[in-house]
């Protein structure tokens, strides 16, 4: 990877980071697993047990893990039971 592109992609990175983590849900939904600052730059991680040649055919991109997973949670899920409990308490405080 050439400079410019490592620190674009860093500020791209950065981008990610402060879209609460959208940006890094888009590697959940990708075909070749690329998060926004992966898009923005051209970028692919790969899977570094994959072989060379489905690399080079576009596969053997790296699986969604955990860590998407959890990020989908925390995102997604959590506001939307902590607006659930809101609106079942809210009336019964007031």
């Amino acid at each position: 990877m050439r400079l410019g592109r490592a620190i674009g992609r860093y500020f791209a990175f950065l981008v990610s980071s402060m879209l609460v983590g959208i940006g890094f849900l888009l590697a959940a939904f990708t075909r070749k697993r690329q998060a926004l600052h992966d898009i923005v730059c051209r970028t692919v991680v790969v899977n570094g047990s994959a072989p060379s040649d489905a690399v080079v055919a576009g596969g053997g991109v790296m699986p969604v893990t955990a860590g998407v997973r959890a990020l989908v949670v925390i995102v997604v899920v959590v506001p939307a039971l902590g607006g659930v409990l809101a609106g079942i308490m809210v009336p019964r405080v007031q």
